[in-house]
């Protein structure tokens, strides 16, 4: 589900053509305080990618702009990710390879492989790339994306998060900084099944 968002060429237009008539090449004078801004949103306490950043703030830095030089090459069209999908990033797929060759600061309850934990995050990006989309049309972005409706929001309770927590401390990849969502992630690619959805599916069946 997609819904047509307000950008910031001021165009709501759902038509490419008539979108297109309304936004401007960005100028790359000022396309700097763009990316900065950005950035700031994107790595800060409440942005998507600031538990990578606390971990190793040069590849995330790295793997972030490279994104957003795609978006703003792609500020016309109204949803780069489907180019993106044909034209893999070289330096977000060179990231992976460079967490093996630099230090990943761990954390108290990860200090057995910080580097897994890192390369697990880093593997989510794709479900990242609206957040970049977003931080730079409140930078000041001209575009004429489509940007995809937030999902439905999955609710954890206290038991869960415990459940979640414990099977990523044993597998040494437990990142307290790391959003709950971005946990579960990792913790189904783990084989994790929580007790409470295995619960309700049972009485589903019944």
């Amino acid at each position: 589900m997609e819904k047509q968002k307000p950008n910031a060429g001021n165009n709501t237009s759902t038509n490419p053509v008539s979108q297109k008539q309304g936004v401007n090449t960005p100028n790359p004078a000022t396309m700097q305080d763009v990316k900065t801004k950005a950035l700031t949103i994107l790595i800060n306490k409440d942005g998507a990618f600031n538990s990578m950043h606390n971990l190793n703030k040069d590849i995330t830095t790295s793997v972030i702009l490279a994104i957003m030089d795609f978006l703003i090459d792609h500020n016309q069209e109204a949803n780069p990710v489907t180019s993106l999908k044909d034209n893999p990033l070289l330096e977000v797929w060179n990231a992976f390879f460079q967490t093996y060759n630099v230090k990943i600061e761990g954390s108290e309850t990860n200090k057995k492989n910080p580097q897994q934990s890192y390369r697990n995050m880093l593997s989510t990006f794709p479900s990242k790339i609206k957040y970049v989309m977003l931080a730079l049309d409140e930078a000041g972005l001209p575009n004429c994306w489509v940007i995809p409706k937030a999902s439905k929001k999955v609710t954890f309770s206290q038991e869960d998060e415990k459940e979640i927590n414990s099977l990523l401390q044993k597998a040494g990849v437990l990142n307290p900084s790391m959003d709950l969502k971005d946990k579960y992630k990792i913790y189904k690619a783990l084989g994790g099944k929580l007790t409470s959805r295995l619960v309700k599916h049972q009485l589903k069946q019944q």
